[in-house]
């Protein structure tokens, strides 16, 4: 599988241009229609403009099909479908109607049994490698030293999918020390839109502990290194894959490596980046 790292959170627009693209070589494989449709969770839009994310995406579909075609020009228009539940999205690849998905990768454990068409062909990351990495934080030097004593205390968590999988990592953690799961075991569990509002209140002592990712939570500090002496890593998490790009197995196979090979070099183009930074 191949890994495509992208910073300050481009990921989220690398995978609406590769269903876009994705849809193109569909044309070339009997999938011709007028309109190319591609598919996310209507979750992964959180904190994000969808009138920004579409700017960025026509840039870089521009650049991409320009790579890949040799400056053919494709006139297809395309949209993007947001499921809100997996049931919806076993269906549409069912019907024909989805053939690109950007997935996390517990949502794909749980449908790949049900469409053993569907192929992840590449990780999306912001990191310098393939994985992410969970950490609980607490305030450096109090009086919190193991998990137990984090019982009926305040917690605060990002407004994304590392809150999600944050979670799902900490009720097993939570359970493996006897624990209850967090509902009942937490006083307050806030759910922040920003880093700085999930973290800051551990480092301010307005909160009790805090999960984000280590990459986050290694931003934050190069951001602010006053961070690292006032809070502390209690629990760390093993390594995951968190974003995958996912089609349909039967796609022409060297159009599809052709554009993995484009989308993976994208973070290094000048106009690219430009496409995220405006």
């Amino acid at each position: 599988m191949n890994v495509s790292k992208w910073n300050n959170g481009i990921s989220r627009f690398l995978w609406y241009f590769l269903y876009s693209i994705g849809f193109l070589f569909l044309f070339s494989t009997g999938y011709a229609q007028d309109i190319i449709r591609f598919g996310c969770m209507s979750s992964a839009f959180s904190g994000v403009d969808k009138r920004d994310a579409q700017v960025a995406l026509k840039m870089m579909l521009d650049k991409v099909v320009a790579k890949i075609t040799d400056n053919k020009k494709y006139t297809h228009k395309f949209e993007a479908i947001a499921f809100d539940d997996l049931e919806s999205i076993v269906q549409s690849f069912h019907s024909h109607r989805i053939h690109f998905m950007n997935l996390n990768s517990f949502d794909y454990l749980a449908i790949r049994d049900q469409l053993p068409q569907l192929e992840p062909v590449l990780i999306v990351t912001p990191e310098e490698h393939p994985t992410t990495r969970f950490v609980l934080l607490v305030r450096n030097g109090g009086t919190i030293q193991n998990l137990g004593q984090l019982r009926e205390k305040k917690l605060t968590i990002p407004n994304n999918m590392d809150g999600k999988m944050g979670m799902i990592w900490l009720n097993t953690l939570l359970v493996s020390n006897d624990l209850p799961a967090s509902k009942s075991f937490f006083s307050t569990i806030k759910v922040m839109d920003k880093v700085s509002q999930v973290v800051l209140p551990v480092f301010f002592s307005q909160a009790d502990a805090c999960i984000v990712s280590r990459f986050a939570f290694e931003t934050m500090v190069e951001m602010n290194p006053q961070i690292q002496k006032q809070v502390a890593v209690l629990f760390e998490s093993d390594a995951y894959v968190k974003d995958l790009i996912c089609l349909d197995k039967n796609v022409n196979e060297n159009l599809k490596n052709d554009i993995i090979q484009s989308a993976c070099s994208l973070h290094s183009d000048p106009e690219a980046r430009q496409s995220h930074e405006n």
